[in-house]
Order: structure tokens, then sequence, then C-alpha cells
């Protein structure tokens, strides 16, 4: 007989839990079909980094700031908040001074910078401008593409 595929996931899984310092997992058949709940931000940061032709079958999740049993460190390649967050600093003319707590991602940086520019957005540019660290005038000064 062949083996169901997500039930081997699941079984896999579920042996992983007993492994001291494994606290959760997801499988391939969760992450595809985007049945997780979207209200929950650690199992969307493991959808968010799933990438089919190169992860395997089962992603399992540690316990918060352990990489294994006995080390406590951190790999930048966790879910967690304190593995993720990086900061992001932009000086110069037409930006605001402060500390801006928004969440910005990387898709951001190219948006930021072209409208500090005046320049349009590179066309398969997908996030926003960070207009809460951006002089107000840098918006009026745009071209009407740009603006978008």
């Amino acid at each position: 007989d062949k083996l169901d595929p997500d039930a081997v996931e699941r079984f896999i899984g579920d042996a992983a839990l007993k492994i001291p310092g494994v606290v959760r997992y997801f499988t391939r058949a969760q992450l595809l079909q985007a049945s997780l709940s979207p209200s929950d931000p650690v199992a969307r940061r493991v959808l968010h980094g799933f990438y089919p032709t190169r992860n395997g079958d089962v992603i399992f999740l540690f316990e918060s700031f352990k990489v294994s049993n006995t080390v406590d460190a951190t790999t930048h390649g966790s879910p967690y908040s304190y593995d993720t967050h990086v900061p992001l600093v932009i000086m110069g003319h037409g930006v605001r001074p402060g500390v801006y707590w928004n969440e910005a991602s990387p898709a951001d940086i190219a948006p930021t910078l072209s409208a500090l520019l005046n320049v349009q957005k590179p066309s398969n540019a997908t996030g926003r401008i960070l207009l809460e660290g951006l002089n107000q005038g840098i918006m009026s000064k745009q071209p009407p593409a740009a603006r978008r």
C-alpha cells in the first residue's frame, strides 16, 4: 500500500514534539494550502518563509532563544520577533528625524528611496513609501504616477 504523504508529515511532526525544545511543527500540506490562521503571527512568518522547492516536508519550530536543547542562541532563521526585526535607518534631505515603530519591510526601501529621489519607483516594487519618516513636502513633488 502507498503511504499518505499528509499522514506521514503529521506523524513525523507529532513524533518531533516529544523531543525537548521542539514546540511546534508545520507540514508541507498546511503551508501549500495556506490553511493556517492569518491571526497567528508565527504561522504567517513560517508561511511567508516557505519555499516549496527548497523546504522539507515538515518545518520544526524550536523553543524561543534556542537552536538546540543545550545552546542558548539565535539563527536569524526563526519566526520569532527577536529574530525577524531589523532596524532600518534612513538619513538625508527629506527625511524627518525620529524613531518610528510602524511595521516596515525590505520591500519598502525601493519605493521610499524613489520618493526621496523624486523618481518613478521600480515597476516590480511591491512595498509602500514609508511616509511616516518623510517630510510632508516630499510627496507633493512626486509625479502623479509615483504617488500611487
